[in-house]
């Protein structure tokens, strides 16, 4: 977008009434802008973690409404995200039988997990940015961004460039 804020929760409004799903990307403003999930009702976000959340790269968050996780499957076939994965014996063994490999997913969010498992720094890191980010909370953030980005604006205004006033 061209930075404009958008009324979030006139466009879920708009989504439920014609059955639409709201798939938000939120990495360039969760953790630095106020969002009310309860009052949008998104469908899905997705949010890589090493903008405002300060996060580091390598792990991206995915929120799935309810009513949409039966609909949704995972865009990656591996044996990860199958049931049986999560055993201690998945990994001597392999999940290779007979049969082939096992088709039943893993249920709720983890038949969504990427391939592999994530380096053992990531989540522990991700942890800590997020106590920090909620305990600091986005008000603060915006409040200490809203000076500085309005000065942006009006140099570029003055170098002749159109800036939304939003």
């Amino acid at each position: 977008t061209d930075g404009s804020l958008i009324d979030l929760v006139a466009v879920s409004d708009r989504c439920r009434e014609v059955g639409a799903a709201l798939c938000l990307d939120l990495t360039q403003s969760l953790g630095a802008m106020p969002f009310d999930g309860a009052r949008v009702q998104p469908s899905f976000v997705a949010c890589s973690t090493h903008k405002w959340i300060h996060s580091i790269h390598g792990v991206s968050l995915l929120y799935v409404a309810s009513e949409w996780m039966d609909r949704v499957q995972s865009m990656e076939e591996h044996d990860r995200n199958r049931v049986g994965s999560d055993q201690p014996y998945w990994d001597d063994v392999g999940a290779m039988t007979l049969e082939g490999y096992p088709t039943e997913s893993m249920p709720g969010a983890q038949k969504l997990d990427a391939g592999g498992r994530p380096n053992p720094i990531l989540m522990p890191t991700l942890l800590e940015s997020l106590e920090m980010v909620t305990s600091v909370g986005p008000q603060l953030v915006a409040s200490f961004c809203a000076p500085r980005l309005l000065l942006i604006a009006d140099c570029a205004r003055a170098l002749g460039y159109t800036v939304s006033s939003t």
